[in-house]
């Protein structure tokens, strides 16, 4: 499976509860095939709005 392809089926999953009460997938941003992959919790509220990884307080931690 390819990037792209995962990234569709996890914008339109709807496997658990979550679906239910998030406004956005927060899939990921930033080089396709980088080296290096940052791999977070369960978004905050923060990332949930914006639909953007580590946009809240553990960005600011990895800033």
């Amino acid at each position: 499976m390819d990037l792209q392809t995962l990234q569709q089926e996890c914008l339109a999953c709807q496997r658990c509860s979550l679906c239910q009460t998030r406004t956005n997938v927060v899939f990921g941003q930033g080089v396709p095939n980088a080296e290096v992959l940052f791999v977070g919790e369960g978004p905050g509220a923060s990332e949930d709005e914006q639909g953007l990884p580590f946009v809240g307080r553990s960005g600011q931690l990895l800033d």
